[in-house]
């Protein structure tokens, strides 16, 4: 510009700090002075007079305005900022917790926080907020000292356990600018059932199958639900405070979410833990439902405890990062899984002579998903490329229950001879099967084996529990025939159909065989032939056979397994099951 003489200098902005001058510019004649960057609504450079002028056209010398570029830093400077800027969601709350975040002024001078409006409610603290109005010196967060400034520091917010069950509002900070940001907090609060119940409860596992028949018997079933629903119907039997902390507790909490501490997968620390500790030290881990993601609860007392969320389970470790001790523990401290629940059921209580009171509640788990036990078959028995389940039958009563079903459809007009027909050739017969687990690992394998069948959804062998046949003759080495005493299996059976082509001799030296009946004959009207799939290795004798079962392609009749616990470690699981046409 022909009218200045001296040099120009542009103020400009260096790592979001102040503005600095610019290295003289020699070949500039004048003097001219630039604030850059200050206002994105100008369209034009503010001169150091204060008059607004339009930029000229760019040029290959400097005889003329700069022109001013756009900044994204036009929406940073002069303004109050929050970090971060989406909500925080402390989830599930059943012990104190608390969160970071930063108030920062990107204001070249100082301003003032005037108010703070709590709208999350009681509970909801800022322990490291100064009383207002208090002043915010330019370029700083709260707790940074203004003479180092543009150094990230985190102020906290602590929510405790107590206060509403559900809390989604926000803190309010009012500065003498007008600017108004906020913090958005979510959570729910979850209070932890504290007594032990009796050893006597109940597990149930819920699955969902859509099961889709043919005409012929056949099925497709499809499995609705990844994990089964878990339920605990547990009794617990108090006195003194313990039955009148759980009278206040479901007199104002009933209807919400409670943290379950799973009392029958208790374990004990082996070193002392202390305050703000995030692991602890454990005798074993192995064949406990501890899982990552989840919830654990080491415990001393109602009123001393802390709950964890499990970020690591190794065999004598646990670990929750986010979580850390807020009480210091001893060694021998319990600590156990908790689930989420809800209570579904109206509570009953029945109370005794003296001060004890039963209180009989069930609870539907919210969290059974997470970090779910992985499915497997690992340590059954196989036939066929499928599930062997030949480990006995438990009996639940002094007998076992047996339907045989087959689709029939009459037709009666109820003044004449009526009629009947079916597509099945067969009947399917219905029974139960029950297990008996003794120990951690033995109810661990039965938990993995349920997920792996998805409850009704996949079919296995099993079988009958019963002598069948009875063998008449000798079998002889390199054939592949046996005959039994005549029970009207080649009339009736027709040669062998599933689930009556497939049996298990098993003898008295405790080995036993699997054939496939491929035919059978009769051969007079006392002994009947069948013909098998493979010969015998071996003579083996009538005195020698001690059964002869048939096994049955089934599956679960049932998606619902109740484990009952009558004692630690001690499981009983029965459950309904039919033979299938697959």
């Amino acid at each position: 510009m022909a009218g200045y003489t001296g040099q120009l200098e542009i103020s400009y902005l260096v790592n979001s700090q102040f503005s600095r001058a610019m290295p003289r510019n020699q070949g500039i004649v004048g003097q001219f002075n630039i604030e850059a960057l200050e206002d994105i609504q100008f369209e034009g450079a503010r001169a150091s007079g204060g008059a607004v002028f339009p930029p000229p056209a760019p040029t290959d010398g400097f005889t003329g305005m700069l022109p001013i570029v756009e900044s994204p830093g036009l929406d940073w400077f002069d303004r109050v900022h929050i970090l971060p800027r989406t909500p925080i969601d402390f989830g599930n709350i059943v012990t104190s917790d608390s969160a970071e975040y930063e108030l920062f002024s990107a204001w070249r001078e100082d301003i003032t926080l005037m108010t703070i409006t709590n709208n999350v409610g009681a509970g909801v603290t800022l322990p490291d907020m100064p009383a207002v109005p208090d002043v915010l010196p330019s370029f700083t967060s709260y707790l940074d000292a203004a003479s180092v400034r543009l150094i990230k520091v985190k102020t906290t917010v602590d929510v405790s356990a107590d206060g509403a069950p559900r809390f989604d509002g926000t803190i309010d900070f009012l500065f003498d600018t007008a600017e108004e940001p906020f913090l958005t907090l979510t959570g729910s609060r979850i209070a932890l059932i504290t007594p032990e119940y009796e050893d006597d409860y109940q597990e149930r596992w819920s699955f969902l199958t859509d099961i889709i028949d043919t005409v012929s018997g056949k099925e497709q079933r499809i499995a609705l639900r990844r994990n089964p629903r878990q339920e605990l119907l547990v009794t617990y039997r108090l006195d003194a405070e313990e039955r009148q902390r759980m009278l206040a507790t479901l007199f104002g909490w009933q209807s919400k979410l409670f943290a379950v501490p799973l009392w029958g997968q208790t374990l004990r620390t082996t070193a002392a833990a202390s305050a703000t500790d995030t692991t602890v030290q454990v005798n074993t881990t192995t064949n406990f439902d501890f899982r990552v993601d989840g919830l654990a609860v080491i415990y001393e007392s109602p009123t001393k405890f802390d709950v964890l969320v499990l970020s690591a389970v190794a065999a004598n470790t646990l670990t929750f990062t986010t979580s850390p001790l807020l009480n210091s523990y001893s060694t021998n401290a319990k600590v156990m899984p908790v689930r989420l629940a809800y209570i579904t059921n109206i509570v009953r209580g029945d109370k005794f002579k003296t001060k004890l009171e039963d209180f009989q509640i069930a609870f539907v788990v919210l969290d059974n998903d997470t970090g779910a036990p992985t499915e497997s078959t690992s340590g059954w028995n196989t036939h066929g490329g499928k599930i062997l389940l030949d480990d006995g039958n438990l009996m639940d009563s002094d007998t076992i229950p047996e339907e045989f079903r087959q689709l029939v459809t009459f037709v009666d007009n109820d003044t004449g001879v009526f009629s009947t027909s079916t597509r099945w050739s067969r009947h399917k017969r219905a029974s139960q099967k029950g297990f008996a687990c003794h120990s951690r690992a033995e109810i661990l394998k039965l938990r993995k084996l349920l997920l792996a069948f998805n409850g009704r959804q996949k079919s296995w062998w099993l079988p009958t529990f019963s002598e069948d046949m009875t063998v008449v003759a000798t079998l002889n080495s390199g054939t592949s025939t046996m005959d039994i005493s005549h029970i009207g299996y080649a009339r009736f059976v027709v040669g062998g159909v599933s689930p009556r082509d497939t049996i298990r001799v098993t003898f008295t030296d405790g080995t036993s065989l699997v054939r496939t009946i491929s035919s059978s004959t009769e051969v007079s009207s006392t002994v009947e032939r069948l013909t098998l799939n493979t010969t015998w290795p071996a003579n083996r004798t009538t005195a020698e056979i001690r059964r002869v079962e048939y096994l049955e392609l089934s599956r679960f009749d049932s998606d619902t397994f109740v484990f009952q616990f009558k004692k630690v470690n001690t499981a009983f699981v029965v459950a309904p099951v039919i033979a299938v046409f697959d």
